[in-house]
């Protein structure tokens, strides 16, 4: 049971941290710009031998572009355990994340920055304080694809360098 919980657990930290960046996995960009979706809710039914539980365990609200701009996660009584506000550039790529705790307070921020041909240039995080915790940089090569990656810590050591090699 103890296990079960760590993984549920882990799975809404994980869904949290990327699901603003990310499509929605229920329904597209695409569809959700179509059909003109403002809002998408989750809801959780557990069955147990003796009784099913029911709760709402997601909120999403989408922009006139399908871009998710605010993911609320709840708990099981119905209480905000976190948010997530986004915001896009006018290509629809993800500029700015901030997550806030259940009672409101800024737990921390991402900003992203891209250049002319929409691929990712930097990700700065920073802290509820506005303190820089971690910023990667990607380059990449004349064709678009992706040659390295380097991150850095707070105070602009080189904590990973990644390297890409594509072969035809």
């Amino acid at each position: 049971m103890k296990n079960q919980f760590l993984v549920l657990k882990f799975c809404c930290v994980f869904l949290l941290i990327f699901l603003c960046g990310l499509n929605l996995k229920a329904q597209s960009k695409k569809k959700l710009k179509k059909y003109q979706i403002k809002l998408v809710e989750e809801v959780i039914t557990k069955k147990t031998e003796s009784e099913d539980e029911t709760f709402k365990d997601v909120l999403m609200k989408v922009d006139m572009e399908g871009n998710v701009i605010e993911t609320i996660q709840f708990k099981k009584d119905g209480s905000v355990k976190s948010k997530i506000n986004c915001q896009y550039n006018k290509n629809g790529d993800l500029i700015q994340e901030e997550e806030f705790d259940g009672l409101g307070k800024l737990k921390g921020k991402k900003i992203m920055t891209y250049n002319i041909d929409g691929e990712k240039i930097t990700e700065s995080e920073f802290d509820n304080l506005n303190k820089l915790l971690k910023k990667s940089i990607n380059t990449y090569n004349a064709k678009g694809l992706k040659t390295d990656k380097l991150i850095y810590d707070g105070n602009g050591k080189i904590i990973s360098f990644k390297k890409y090699k594509y072969t035809n």
